[in-house]
């Protein structure tokens, strides 16, 4: 996030930060439904019980 934060404008700093916000939020979101499929593909393989 860091990277990313330096690359935008430093001139709207409160419309910037805003935006990370929301993009480490989708991130965040993202990573957990992947851990969540992740973890019913294992199921339903039979890998886990």
């Amino acid at each position: 996030m860091q990277a990313i934060a330096k690359r935008l404008p430093c001139e709207d700093s409160e419309n910037s930060q805003e935006a990370l916000r929301v993009l480490d939020i989708i991130l965040r979101q993202h990573a957990f439904w992947d851990a969540i499929a992740a973890r019913m593909d294992k199921w339903t393989s039979g890998e886990e019980h």
